[in-house]
C-alpha cells in the first residue's frame, strides 16, 4: 500500500504533540487487551506488508464548533489466533474514540462523536490526503491482532494543548455511587 510522505507537524509545540500521543496510547490501551502497552509509531511504517484481506479499517469522527478531527482503528488479523468478527472491531472503535473524547473533553468542551463505520483499507491513502497531521500508536492484543489508532488532524489544526499537573490515577473498574 502506497502512504504518503510524512506531513509537516511544526505546527504542534512539543507539550500538545507530547500530550496528543499520550492521549492515543492510552485511548488504544482502553480498547484492546493488549499483553504489552501501546506505542507511537510513525505513520509511514504500518501497515507492514498484510494483504488487504486480513486488514480492516474502523472510522469515526470527533467534532465541536472548534474542533474536528477522523479517528481511525486500523486492524491486521493476519497473525491473529482467532476469527475477529465485524461487531468486535466496530466497537474496538467506538471504545477507543470515546477513551480519546474523554481525554480532549477536558481541553475541549462539547465534543461528540459518531457511530463507526467499517471501511475498506484502501481509503486510507485518500483520507491522509485530506489531514495534515496523523498522529499513530500501535500494539498487538492478546489474541495476536495487530491494532493500531490513528488520529487524523485537519489541515488548519491550531489546538494549543495546556499541560495538567493532575497525578494519573489507574480505573480499577470499580463503581462510585454518589
Amino acid at each position: 500500500m502506497l502512504m504518503p510522505a510524512q506531513p509537516d507537524t511544526s505546527h504542534l509545540d512539543a507539550t500538545t504533540r507530547e500530550q496528543l500521543d499520550v492521549m492515543l496510547c492510552r485511548g488504544l490501551d482502553d480498547s484492546t487487551t493488549s499483553l504489552h502497552r501501546a506505542q507511537v509509531l510513525p505513520a509511514h511504517e504500518w501497515p507492514r506488508g498484510a494483504a488487504d484481506s486480513d486488514v480492516y479499517l474502523t472510522l469515526l469522527s470527533l467534532s465541536s464548533y472548534q474542533f474536528h478531527s477522523l479517528v481511525l482503528v486500523i486492524t491486521d488479523s493476519s497473525r491473529a489466533t482467532c476469527e475477529v468478527s465485524d461487531d468486535h472491531l466496530l466497537e474496538m472503535g467506538n471504545t477507543f474514540c470515546g477513551s480519546l473524547k474523554r481525554q480532549l473533553g477536558q481541553h475541549l468542551p462539547n465534543l461528540g462523536m459518531s457511530t463507526p463505520h467499517a471501511l475498506s483499507v484502501k481509503c486510507l491513502p485518500m483520507l491522509l490526503d485530506n489531514c495534515r497531521l496523523p498522529l499513530v500508536a500501535g500494539c498487538h492484543d492478546s489474541r495476536g491482532l495487530g491494532v493500531t489508532g490513528w488520529l487524523l488532524l485537519p489541515h488548519d489544526f491550531n489546538l494549543q494543548l495546556v499541560a495538567q499537573s493532575v497525578d494519573d490515577v489507574e480505573s480499577t473498574g470499580e463503581l462510585e455511587l454518589f
